[in-house]
Formats: structure tokens, C-alpha cells, sequence
């Protein structure tokens, strides 16, 4: 049954990765919800979206904004950080530092909603604002983090 349930959410996500259009990922997400709220699919997407970004960058940035949105209409904040996170470490990867910077921002600004408690899984958010900072030479921003 595990096994089963593994291979239609590697056949859902291959589907998603493959829609030509956002249009088509969100009638694709509309029509598979019980995929969506479970979360094997929150297990391995994230997996499919850095495989994706090997290949094809701007699929695997639509693929962590639908992820983005999708985690925000469930509520999941501590999980919308996470990827905006990594899409700051993906948009870092390719030498973008202004990309990287705003995610990362973008990341801690959301943070700072989530409840105390769950902050503390977060601290590497500060540790890569204040990397970017110091490779930009921006070291009393830098110290700042």
C-alpha cells in the first residue's frame, strides 16, 4: 500500500513537473487534493523541485512558488519559509545575489509571524543573511544578522 501510494505521488508530481503552464499545475493540484494534504507529498517535493532545478531553473522556480502557495493555503508558514529559503539557495547557486537576498528576506519577514516556539528551527535564515552580506562586502549589514 505504501509502495502504491509512493508511486502515484512520483506520477502526480512527474505530472506537475511536466504541465506546460501554472494554469494547468493548479487543475492538476484541484483534482488531486487528497495528494496535497498528506505529507508524503510535502516529503517529496521539495526532492522533485531540486532535481527539476538540474535541468530546467525556471520550471523549478514556478515548481517552489506553486509549492509556496500551496503550503500557504494550507497554513504551513514554518514550511513557506523552508522554501523560500531554498529558493534563495538555489537563486545563490546560480550566482544571483540580489535574488538570493530577497528571498532570504522575504524568508526571515515570515518568520518572525510563526509563534516563538518555532522560531528557533529557523536561526539559519540569520546565518545566510549575513553571508550574502559579507560576499557582497556589506560587512557592517553582515555583522548586523
Amino acid at each position: 500500500k505504501v509502495l502504491e501510494q509512493l508511486n502515484t505521488v512520483e506520477d502526480f508530481l512527474r505530472d506537475l513537473v511536466d504541465a506546460p503552464d501554472g494554469a494547468t499545475r493548479w487543475k492538476l493540484l484541484a483534482e488531486r487534493p487528497e495528494l496535497i494534504s498528506t505529507d508524503l507529498i510535502l516529503l517529496l517535493y521539495p526532492s522533485q523541485v531540486e532535481l527539476v532545478s538540474k535541468y530546467n531553473f525556471d520550471k523549478a522556480v514556478d515548481l517552489y512558488h506553486l509549492a509556496i502557495a500551496i503550503e500557504t493555503k494550507l497554513g504551513r508558514i514554518a514550511q513557506v519559509v523552508d522554501l523560500l529559503n531554498a529558493l534563495a539557495v538555489q537563486f545563490g547557486s546560480r550566482g544571483d545575489q540580489n535574488r538570493e537576498l530577497e528571498y532570504y528576506l522575504k524568508s526571515l519577514e515570515l518568520r518572525e509571524q510563526l509563534p516563538e516556539n518555532q522560531r528557533e528551527s529557523g536561526t539559519y535564515v540569520y546565518a545566510n543573511l549575513g553571508t550574502i552580506y559579507s560576499a557582497q562586502g556589506n560587512y557592517e549589514q553582515a555583522l548586523k544578522w
